[in-house]
């Protein structure tokens, strides 16, 4: 399971959250969402999951589906 910055970032502007909001929201720390969003570090699956809920939408919508994997 593969977080998609891109996803990320575009539910982030959609919500109006910053990097900081969204790190205290979902209980991780501003470095790592800040790495996250930019793609620089693959988060674990329960910080997926956090994150996830933190935005309260599914998982699926911030993960990146087979297809996306093999381009």
């Amino acid at each position: 399971m593969k977080l998609n910055s891109s996803k990320l970032k575009k539910i982030m502007a959609n919500k109006e959250l910053s990097v900081c909001e969204l790190a205290k929201k979902a209980s991780v720390s501003t470095a790592s969402v800040s790495k996250y969003t930019r793609g620089l570090v693959e988060p674990s699956i329960k910080s997926i999951g956090k994150i996830a809920n933190a935005l309260n939408i599914d998982l699926e919508e911030i993960i990146e589906d087979e297809k996306e994997q093999t381009h």
